[in-house]
């Protein structure tokens, strides 16, 4: 019984010895700017905008095309309530398109960024691990820590060499 509570009173000893007593921080923003699939996401996200701007310009010029058409003709009172009512279409039709695409955009930047933060939060804690860090929090989340160990540069390096 001895034996045990020596063995277990030097393991803890030992552990302590060899496991941080500070905490780490690292700079959550530096760490996703690092991160190849971070720029794979914001070309997604680009090339999505990019998509839905160059559509969004084709309906703009059919709306273009269609307030500017024939604009020297009179038109009687019928014609040109059918001509409004048209151009009411259209407009409607274009803040929805619009309304649309940046919800999806929204939505495809929101999913890469839970993807993002679940892949940093698992290097962080095989990092942790690996190191025998107890604790690591995102330096923009604390206002003072003392004797907290920036780990930022260290934890790139763990991810680039993952």
């Amino acid at each position: 019984m001895k034996a045990r509570l020596v063995l277990a009173f030097l393991i803890g000893i030992i552990g302590n010895i060899f496991s941080q007593d500070t905490a780490g921080v690292f700079d959550l923003e530096l760490v996703k700017q690092s991160l190849p699939f971070s720029e794979q996401s914001e070309r997604s996200i680009k090339e999505l905008e990019s998509k839905y701007n160059d559509s969004l310009a084709g309906f703009l010029e059919q709306f273009e095309n269609r307030i500017s058409d024939r604009a020297h003709i009179d038109y009687t009172p019928a014609e040109l309530s059918k001509i409004q009512d048209s151009l009411s279409r259209m407009q409607d039709s274009l803040h929805l398109f619009r309304k649309n695409a940046l919800a999806k955009i929204a939505a495809l930047r929101e999913e890469l960024e839970q993807q993002i933060n679940l892949r940093i939060t698992e290097a962080v804690e095989s990092f942790c691990l690996q190191n025998n860090i107890k604790t690591m929090f995102n330096k923009s989340e604390l206002s003072y820590c003392e004797n907290c160990v920036d780990y930022t540069e260290e934890l790139i390096s763990f991810i680039r060499d993952k």
